[in-house]
């Protein structure tokens, strides 16, 4: 996939190309497919109707690329949800998967834009170092803790299975570093072994090409995915 960087700091391409390109699909299909395929499909967990995980997609879409704040995004999207998850009596649960479901997508999306622009040749000549930058406080997960202040190459093996997100909610981000800058804070020689959960950690280079067979999918449904993509070829 080609990809084309922007200087335009109030419209981050990257993240809402890398996430327009995420294939929505039910979670019943979602698990009959290979781990590779998996990594450009997107579903909701414990959502079977397509056309709730597609509102749901271009909900976040929209969200990543306009800057909408959580707050909104519950607003549209409770309701659908509460009910597919059948989970009226239960708004407080619901309510804090909605809000997994919101951060750790809009996260994703940011981190996967930002290693488009840290790993480009243009970049990576001035700031060759990447560095594993985790929010440190009260909610910090023990494998962010862990892998907190991780210096290494941009083109290191370990990025690979640790590119922020590592987790639901993750916060982590990496940051990219002049030589002078990794050196003062001081190289890592053995990077930590602690794995993300799975599902999280790969970059955008692993993902697959696969695509679903789009003649199960309701035309009305299939043409807003074809017009949404569009917009970010």
């Amino acid at each position: 996939m080609a990809w084309t960087l922007t200087a335009d700091p109030l419209r981050f391409d990257e993240a809402v190309r890398w996430f327009a390109s995420r294939i929505p699909i039910t979670e019943e299909l979602l698990e009959q497919l290979s781990k590779t395929a998996r990594s450009r499909a997107w579903t909701v967990a414990g959502v079977a109707q397509l056309d709730v995980v597609l509102l749901v997609w271009d909900l976040l879409r929209r969200a990543i690329e306009d800057g909408t704040p959580f707050n909104e995004f519950r607003k549209a999207v409770a309701p659908k949800l509460l009910q597919a998850w059948g989970q009226r009596s239960h708004r407080e649960r619901g309510g804090y998967r909605i809000e997994t479901l919101f951060r750790t997508n809009v996260q994703a999306a940011y981190n996967r834009g930002r290693w488009v622009q840290q790993t480009d040749p243009v970049v990576t000549r001035r700031r060759p170092y990447l560095m594993y930058d985790a929010l440190l406080d009260s909610r910090t997960t023990r494998l962010c803790i862990t892998l907190n202040a991780t210096i290494l190459l941009h083109d290191d093996p370990w990025w690979q299975s640790h590119l922020p997100p590592l987790h639901p909610r993750c916060r982590a981000s990496l940051r990219s570093l002049t030589e002078a800058q990794a050196a003062r804070r001081g190289l890592t020689l053995v990077p930590p072994s602690d794995a993300p959960v799975p599902g999280f950690g790969s970059t955008p280079e692993q993902e697959s090409e696969w695509q679903p067979d789009f003649d199960k999918y309701p035309a009305e449904l299939l043409e807003l995915f074809a017009r949404k993509q569009e917009d970010f070829p």
